[in-house]
């Protein structure tokens, strides 16, 4: 049969040598399978629409997806530290960085906010979303998320709350002008 041997000799005094072999049968496969594991992973992570990050727990990003940097029009460079805030909104950085104030105590990073779309020159509403990555003590090494474009369910939520508002205000108008029938009758 074949196996994985690490070597290892070492010469002594006097002209002799002594030679160490090791088993490293066991570490090779786990090895191979750690880097399916990881081309699997990168295949997902690229192949998915949702834009995908790695952030430290101030929302410095350390790394952000290939559909990241194409959706938001940023380099990698430009996108890592708090770059990437350039791609979102003026109006809606605050409440994000917020977002990341508390992410710790709350064990969730969890905003909505408009980002850049570079191609066409807009801003879409998307929801952003990040867990802790943990060690083996339970601390937290950086966050891993991702943010889904949402931008078709807030303009259907700001339709249905004008259709409600409109409602509302119909509503109150009708009634008033049967209030004021009927105390025309009395």
């Amino acid at each position: 049969s074949r196996w994985w041997g690490l070597f290892a000799g070492r010469m002594l005094d006097g002209g002799s040598a002594v030679e160490l072999v090791l088993d490293i049968t066991d570490r090779k496969a786990t090895e191979q399978a750690l880097r399916d594991s990881e081309a699997r992973l990168r295949s997902l992570v690229e192949g998915i629409p949702q834009l995908v990050f790695r952030s430290h727990s101030s929302g410095e990003r350390i790394w952000g997806s290939p559909q990241w940097n194409a959706y938001a029009g940023q380099s990698e460079e430009e996108s890592v530290g708090l770059g990437w805030l350039d791609a979102v909104h003026p109006d809606d950085r605050a409440a994000t960085m917020a977002a990341w104030a508390e992410a710790e105590a709350h064990g969730l990073f969890s905003v909505e906010h408009r980002t850049f779309h570079a191609a066409d020159g807009t801003w879409r509403w998307f929801q952003s979303r990040a867990t802790p990555v943990r060690d083996a003590a339970g601390g937290i090494v950086e966050w891993f998320g991702t943010s889904t474009d949402i931008d078709d369910q807030v303009r259907a939520r700001e339709v249905l709350a004008r259709g409600r508002e409109e409602l509302e205000a119909r509503v109150a108008e009708r009634t008033d002008e049967l209030t004021k029938a009927l105390d025309s009758l009395q």
